[in-house]
């Protein structure tokens, strides 16, 4: 006996994305994802190191973990004192009317920035206690059909400020990439 599947409508609304449009990858710099650098002196940039050089891309989410010893103070940045001159985020420095940037002092404005965050802290027996601060900036989410798009790979995390100190901090993006036809 045969089985048969007969289509009957076909559906002409619905997108979908080849296997190498869709990126997820680290903020680097020199190969370390690890953001705990001191910047005071020398900005250290962290970029997507490993994306190929690609034409544009759909900026769709920006994705941070923090590690603290102790109660996460949303007046300190990462478990040190509130930042100086903070870690900047720029997408598309220097291309005029396209340039997006914000600048981050402390771990209210990682809050603040995000769409939504998990704050997960544990005390291990015998140990001092622990907090994790994940957050998620969805741009889509935040700014629907008008999510940013970056030209090329010109998007940067700068840590302008020491944090040798911090004892985790990393940032990831995922976002599709965008060809012209």
């Amino acid at each position: 006996m045969a089985h048969e599947i007969k289509i009957s409508n076909i559906r002409t609304d619905i997108k979908g994305l080849a296997a190498d449009q869709a990126f997820y990858y680290k903020f680097k710099s020199g190969g370390s994802e690890g953001m705990m650098v001191d910047g005071s002196v020398t900005p250290v940039e962290f970029q997507l190191e490993d994306l190929v050089p690609v034409d544009y891309f759909l900026l769709t989410r920006i994705s941070f973990v923090v590690t603290v010893s102790d109660v996460l103070d949303m007046d300190s940045f990462a478990g040190i004192a509130g930042l100086a001159n903070g870690v900047l985020f720029i997408a598309n420095q220097g291309v005029t009317d396209h340039e997006v940037s914000t600048t981050l002092f402390d771990n209210a404005d990682l809050i603040l920035a995000s769409t939504s965050i998990q704050i997960d802290q544990v005390r291990i027996s015998g140990a001092a206690q622990v907090s994790q601060l994940h957050g998620v900036w969805n741009f889509p989410l935040s700014y629907g059909e008008h999510a940013p798009i970056i030209n090329g790979n010109n998007l940067k995390l700068i840590v302008r400020d020491d944090l040798s100190l911090v004892e985790y901090l990393k940032f990831s993006c995922h976002g599709i990439v965008l060809t012209d036809n």
